[in-house]
């Protein structure tokens, strides 16, 4: 089983970390550990669990921004964690904690943690997507209070997939996400 190998990675991991806190690598290799198994936990009825598992990766993420806060790797390894705890709190429907306000807090965080990139960067297409999933994320999330907030977001989304689209033809990705959210606007507007 997948957790198992993160468990066993983790074991072996930390106490490297902790002996060798100023290697970034194995403190990374620590936090990724921690939120594949975050991922997989809420999946076997450990939802809490895995919230606890985001939840040390977002503190071993931010300790590591304060030695190195314009690290773009690094900026979008912290939007992942605080996506995913998005995800665990209440963006996950079926196996999330049911807490959309704290969902959508971990959404706002994650959007404000990725960096500003010039288009000719290698990670700004990751970037841009990254924002745009999240503000689908955040739509899917004021939905059933507010569907008219949620179509203007939505239309937000699909105006960033549609410029990540333009820049690149051959992104897959992109049109998926296109796709996807033209999906979501008309079963909102129903």
């Amino acid at each position: 089983c997948s957790s198992d190998l993160y468990n066993k990675a983790l074991a072996i991991a930390s106490p490297l970390a902790s002996a060798n806190p100023d290697d970034l690598k194995i403190r990374h290799t620590v936090a990724e550990a921690h939120l594949r198994i975050a991922s997989l936990l809420p999946f076997s009825g450990r939802t809490a669990e895995g919230l606890q598992h985001v939840e040390e990766t977002v503190k071993i993420y931010q300790d590591m921004m304060r030695a190195d806060p314009d690290n773009p790797d690094l900026r979008l390894d912290i939007s992942n964690a605080y996506e995913t705890q998005g995800d665990i709190l209440g963006g996950m429907q079926s196996v999330s904690l049911g807490r959309i306000d704290d969902a959508a807090t971990a959404y706002e965080e994650s959007l404000k943690v990725l960096p500003e990139l010039p288009q000719s960067h290698q990670l700004a297409s990751r970037v841009a997507r990254g924002r745009a999933v999240l503000t689908t994320k955040l739509a899917d999330l004021q939905r059933q209070r507010s569907p008219e907030d949620a179509l203007q977001r939505y239309h937000e989304a699909i105006g960033m997939a549609e410029e990540l689209s333009c820049s690149n033809p051959n992104d897959q990705k992109a049109r998926g996400l296109i796709a996807t959210l033209l999906n979501k606007i008309a079963y909102t507007q129903q």
